[in-house]
């Protein structure tokens, strides 16, 4: 019964879900990756059967997986999904295990919405939270209509709250650690702040040299492959982030 249940969750059927629940189906139940009915139903836009399972007692903040996801997290643009999790209790502010939250998810998911985004915050989502891993915020979106829901719910994307270690030390910070990464130190870095953070950008000056073309001209397919892919490596886009508290660093790519 509890497998019925999950199929009839995929294909969006309401009325098998409802008269499975009523014959005793488990609301809880999850499909074979460990995805709950619950945050299936969201995952799949299925607001009717969102409020079916809720109803049936499924757990509203039942994370699952490694990454401790909610089914307010996988609601992506699904508005009525979103409201049903809301109305069932949902706790607006609960963070997966990267310390990442809804309003960050509904925002990188690749159908964000404005629209769900608004009900989050209507709900009372804090959107100065930053996660664990980056230490960003929802609150440093640099899409302009994002930022302007965020002032008209009140918050300011530019402010910048004390104690920061001032910038030059910082830059000492990150120029250290890039130096132990072997990698070129510019003279003038770019940077680019958040509202927790400090991202330093480290760029190659070059991205060929007259005798590495000629090289790659004069070489075997192997060999070409071999210094086309040291020169790609010196292209990529270098930076390394640092909490501004602390002078921690965050990550470096």
């Amino acid at each position: 019964m509890d497998d019925a249940l999950i199929r009839a969750i995929d294909e969006g059927d309401t009325d098998r879900v409802r008269a499975l629940i009523g014959s005793g189906a488990d609301p809880e139940v999850a499909n074979r990756h460990g995805v709950p009915a619950l945050a299936l139903a969201a995952i799949r836009d299925q607001p009717e059967i969102v409020r079916r399972l809720l109803a049936a007692g499924a757990d509203v903040d039942r994370p699952y997986g490694d990454g401790g996801m909610t089914a307010l997290m996988v609601s992506g643009s699904s508005v009525e999904c979103i409201r049903a999790l809301i109305e069932g209790g949902a706790d607006v502010n609960v963070r997966s295990t990267l310390g990442t939250d809804a309003l960050m998810s509904v925002l990188y998911d690749g159908d964000a919405s404005l629209d769900a985004a608004r009900a989050l915050l209507w709900a009372g989502a804090d959107p100065t939270v930053p996660d664990d891993v980056s230490r960003l915020c929802a609150l440093d979106s640099t899409a302009p209509a994002e930022r302007a829901l965020f002032v008209e719910f009140g918050f300011d994307p530019d402010e910048r709250p004390e104690p920061r270690l001032d910038r030059d030390v910082l830059w000492e910070i990150a120029r250290i650690e890039a130096t132990r990464l072997g990698w070129t130190v510019p003279t003038d870095p770019v940077a680019h702040e958040t509202r927790y953070t400090i991202c330093f950008e480290v760029r190659p000056e070059r991205p060929w040299n007259a005798d590495e073309y000629a090289r790659w001209k004069a070489a075997d397919p192997a060999e070409q492959e071999a210094i086309g892919l040291a020169v790609r490596d010196r292209r990529q886009r270098r930076a390394i982030r640092l909490d501004v508290r602390s002078g921690g660093v965050v990550t470096h790519w």
